[in-house]
């Protein structure tokens, strides 16, 4: 939602209804408590719901914003679903967490040379709540919760858990089969000023698919 707003307020663009939960029944832990979820069929039908509400309010661009790996197949449906439904509209789904990927240098994101590959973004969330919510982040609950799955070189956890996890067999696990703690790494050398800069590098990039969109730069062959 944050680099939402920061992008919409760079180019001027209307933002939706921010969906607060969604597909993370994998992340339910017997260690640490408290997740709520959407069935996947349930999120696809509100996202649905809430596109074709738009576009019968007269927008004809829909940009669903998924800031989770687990949300990726109904989002990816419910996108399907807006633009098959409606002629000469156009709908993207983005994958808000790999927005950074590559633009390290220009906005100055560095990573903790400690921070292990095993981590990935489970720890980078930590640096996002550090930087917008730091009363939120208890510290002294920090723990190296390590993978011990072994799903070997061709298999990866799904939803998408820890890096990698482009691997072609995909494996349906609970947090509590892959690691010890109810959460991926440790966070420890992570700083509001990372979760900061990955998110302003999100805001902007957003903003510039926005711009382009807008300038007509972004081209398709239109159906007849």
């Amino acid at each position: 939602k944050e680099a939402v707003i920061r992008a919409a307020k760079k180019e001027y663009v209307v933002v939706g209804p921010t969906i607060p939960v969604g597909n993370c029944r994998q992340n339910f832990s017997h260690e640490k408590k408290g997740t709520l979820w959407l069935q996947t069929s349930t999120l696809e039908n509100v996202i649905v719901d809430i596109g074709n509400s738009l576009i019968k309010n007269g927008f004809d661009k829909i940009i669903i914003a998924n800031g989770h790996g687990g949300n990726i197949a109904p989002c990816s449906n419910a996108a399907e679903r807006i633009k098959y439904g409606n002629e000469n509209v156009f709908v993207a789904s983005i994958k808000t967490w790999e927005l950074h990927e590559g633009y390290e240098e220009e906005f100055g994101i560095k990573y903790p040379e400690e921070l292990p590959d095993y981590c990935g973004h489970g720890c980078l969330e930590t640096a996002y709540i550090l930087h917008l919510r730091p009363g939120d982040v208890k510290e002294d609950e920090y723990h190296d919760s390590k993978p011990e799955d072994e799903l070997t070189e061709l298999g990866c956890v799904w939803p998408p858990q820890y890096g990698p996890y482009k691997n072609p067999i995909q494996v349906i696990l609970t947090i509590d089969e892959c690691v010890p703690y109810g959460n991926f790494g440790n966070p420890s050398g992570v700083t509001p000023e990372l979760g900061d800069a990955i998110m302003e590098a999100w805001a902007t990039n957003l903003a510039r698919f926005f711009k382009a969109l807008k300038e007509g730069k972004v081209k398709w062959r239109k159906a007849k």
